[in-house]
């Protein structure tokens, strides 16, 4: 039997109107005759949030948001991370087979394609859909009793996908992640060492190891976990950050700063949020500079952050720069002048610029502006006032 009916409703998403009429084409000779169509990412997932469909053909390379960050918000969303995903690119590398599996993208289509490649490639991902391995089938049902809590079932369910295929590295995640919702960490983590011995490449493998052994108190070799698992997928800034994060705590500032500086060459969609993280972690690390260069660029993109300034204002404050941090701080207040931190940032800066008659006006506009503010209250008993 056929898996393409003409009752298959597909969305198809590229920011090029002739390749969006191309493959609108080729499925309707294919037999689809329901096809709906998205010239970007976010239109992609406004249409998937407000209509069912039963496949999604995506280009990965598109502006705004790019394929893989669909497939990601599809995956995240209960109601949508079960539906099979086709990737359509020009170039598929390691790097960027490593990134889309995080996700579990179903398959790729590599440009140029014939019909015939279209055809071949869609009927493969939903026939794996409609009779999927007993594998497959046990580790979807274990995953519904982790969710339920339900922890001795998942693991007879998962005893069954041992025996199909005692060395695949998902079984061994899988059984690895009930005995960490139970809080059994040492055996998570002889699970997880299974799963990369049996997958070396096996990312979430990895990245499960490297969260135990944070919790085990072994940030080192949570570190190199998290190494191993930056090099298979290079492009997840997320990652990214939590390893320079975990590297600040064992001293290594050098290999920090040249993650962090990757991570604000790759930053592309979220800049702002990414670069004040960066900024944060440098300022953690006491690279102060580095730390105001990242906030700046985060100021750029998102010129209305108030809370960066407050964070300029620290590592101005840290170097010395008073009366610079003075001024940040009244350009923050011109834009939102009833915030009660930012008066009460800017009488420190004052203070410590030597100005303490202005320091004073500066907390008591804080303290005007919120009575019950404790510290502008202490702030100003030190300065000899009620």
């Amino acid at each position: 039997m056929t898996v393409i009916t003409k009752d298959l409703k597909v969305l198809i998403t590229d920011d090029s109107p002739n390749m969006l009429r191309t493959l609108a084409n080729m499925l309707r000779l294919m037999g689809v005759e329901n096809v709906a169509r998205a010239d970007d990412g976010d239109t992609a997932m406004v249409k998937l949030r407000g209509e069912k469909f039963d496949l999604i053909l995506c280009d990965w390379n598109m502006p705004r948001m790019k394929g893989i960050e669909v497939l990601r918000a599809a995956r995240e969303d209960d109601q949508l991370k079960n539906i099979p995903f086709l990737m359509i690119t020009g170039e598929v590398d390691a790097h960027t087979v490593a990134e889309a599996g995080e996700v579990e993208v179903d398959g790729y289509l590599l440009k140029p394609f014939t019909l015939d490649d279209l055809k071949a490639k869609v009927e493969e991902i939903l026939e794996k859909k409609r009779t999927p391995s007993s594998l497959d089938v046990s580790l979807s049902v274990a995953q519904v009793y982790l969710d339920a809590r339900q922890y001795e079932l998942a693991r007879e369910e998962l005893k069954k996908a041992l025996k199909a295929n005692p060395r695949h590295p998902r079984v061994s995640l899988a059984l690895g992640q009930v005995f960490e919702a139970q809080g059994d960490l040492e055996n998570a983590k002889k699970m997880y060492l299974r799963a990369v011995e049996f997958g070396y490449q096996f990312l979430k493998g990895h990245e499960a190891l490297a969260r135990v052994f944070k919790e085990l108190g072994d940030l080192p070799a949570a570190a190199e976990h998290l190494r191993k698992a930056v090099a298979i997928s290079p492009k997840n800034l997320e990652r990214q950050i939590t390893l320079s994060q975990y590297l600040i705590k064992t001293g290594d500032k050098d290999e920090v700063q040249k993650i962090l500086q990757n991570v604000m060459r790759q930053a592309d969609r979220n800049k702002a949020e990414v670069a004040r993280q960066v900024g944060d972690i440098y300022l953690e690390a006491g690279l102060t500079e580095e730390a105001l260069q990242a906030y700046n660029q985060a100021l750029e993109a998102d010129p209305n952050a108030i809370n960066l300034y407050n964070r300029i204002g620290i590592g101005l404050r840290r170097q010395k720069k008073f009366n610079e941090a003075v001024q940040n701080y009244r350009r923050a207040i011109k834009l939102t002048p009833e915030d009660e931190n930012l008066y009460y940032n800017l009488g420190r800066a004052l203070y410590e610029a030597g100005d303490q008659e202005k320091a004073a006006a500066a907390m008591r506009r804080a303290l005007k502006l919120y009575p019950d503010f404790t510290e502008a209250k202490e702030f100003l008993a030190k300065l000899g006032e009620s």
